[in-house]
C-alpha cells in the first residue's frame, strides 16, 4: 500500500510539472482535462487475496500427531513408577529370604574368589547365600556398594563363608536395624555402615583387628555395640555422630582396652559406658 501511494505522489508531481510547462505554452487549457483521476487512485482500497485455510481433515491430522508426540515423550521420560506400580503390591508384604537366582549378583575377583556384587531384591529380611548357585563356589566377600542406598531391608544375615566386607558395602541402608556378622570375618572396610541411621545394635566378631575409617559414622540410632578382644585399632570417626551410643560391650579386660589405638574423633562425644569382659 505504501509503495502505491509513493508512486502516485511521484506521478502527481511529475504531471503537475508537465502541466505547468504546458500551460505556459498552451494557455486556456483546463488542467482538470489533462490530469488523470489520481484522487481515486490514492483513495482506492487495494485488492486483498483471501487467506488460505487448512482443510478440516488436515487440522484433525495435526491434532492427532501432537497427541502421539506427547505419548511418545511420556514413554521416553526418566520418571520411574513407584514400587507399588511396578509390583502391584505394597513393600511391607515382601518378607523372608529372596530368591537368590535373581536378586543376588556375584562376581569373580582377580584371585578367583566369589564375591557378592549387588543385591536388587525387595525383601525386608535378607540372608546372603553362602555359595553362588551357578557353580557352588563359596561366597567369601561382599563388594563395594553391594547394598548401598537400599531403603527396604531391615535385617541382613552374612554367612560364615564371608571373610571380607568391602568399604561402603552397606552405606545409606536407611532402614537397616540389625546385621549378623560371621565369626569368619577378617576385614570390615571403611564406611561400611556409614549413615545406616536405623541400626540399633552391632556385634563385631572375634578375629577382627581394625575398625576402619567412619565405619559406623552417623549411625544415629546405634545404642549398643559389642567389640572383640582381638581389636587393635579404631580409626578416625569410626563412631562419630553416634549420639545414642550408651553401651560398649568389650570382650577383653580393661587393660586390653587401653592398648587399643583409638584415633582422635573415633568415639562419639557422649557419656557411654564400657562393659569389660563381656561374655554375652
Amino acid at each position: 500500500m505504501k509503495k502505491r501511494i509513493f508512486a502516485a505522489l511521484i506521478a502527481l508531481i511529475f504531471t503537475a510539472s508537465l502541466l505547468s510547462a504546458c500551460r505556459e505554452k498552451t494557455p486556456g487549457v483546463a488542467i482538470e482535462s489533462l490530469l488523470p483521476d489520481l484522487t481515486a487512485s490514492l483513495t482506492e482500497e487495494p485488492e486483498t487475496e483471501p487467506l488460505a485455510t487448512e482443510p478440516a481433515d488436515s487440522a484433525a491430522g495435526t491434532e492427532t500427531e501432537t497427541d502421539a508426540d506427547v505419548a511418545e515423550t511420556a514413554e521416553g521420560s526418566d520418571v520411574e513408577p513407584s514400587t507399588e506400580e511396578q509390583t502391584g503390591e505394597e513393600t511391607e508384604e515382601y518378607e523372608g529370604i529372596p530368591d537368590s537366582d535373581g536378586d543376588f549378583k556375584f562376581k569373580r575377583t582377580e584371585d578367583g574368589q566369589t564375591w557378592l556384587d549387588s543385591y536388587s531384591g525387595k525383601s525386608a529380611s535378607v540372608v546372603i547365600p553362602s555359595e553362588d548357585p551357578a557353580d557352588g563356589s563359596p561366597v567369601t566377600g561382599i563388594d563395594v556398594w553391594a547394598f548401598r542406598d537400599n531403603e527396604i531391608v531391615r535385617k541382613i544375615v552374612v554367612p560364615d563363608s564371608v571373610k571380607t566386607i568391602e568399604k561402603n558395602a552397606f552405606m545409606y541402608c536407611s532402614a537397616l536395624e540389625e546385621i549378623e556378622l560371621p565369626d569368619s570375618l577378617e576385614t570390615l572396610g571403611d564406611q561400611a555402615f556409614y549413615r545406616c541411621s536405623a541400626l540399633k545394635k552391632v556385634s563385631v566378631p572375634e578375629g577382627l583387628e581394625t575398625l576402619g575409617y567412619a565405619t559406623f559414622m552417623f549411625c544415629e540410632a546405634l545404642e549398643e555395640v559389642v567389640l572383640p578382644k582381638t581389636l587393635e585399632e579404631i580409626r578416625d570417626y569410626a563412631f562419630a555422630h553416634c549420639g545414642a551410643l550408651l553401651t560398649i560391650n568389650y570382650r577383653g579386660h580393661d587393660a586390653d582396652w587401653g592398648q587399643i589405638g583409638i584415633s582422635e574423633g573415633a568415639m562419639p562425644p557422649t557419656w557411654y559406658t564400657i562393659v569389660y569382659d563381656y561374655a554375652g
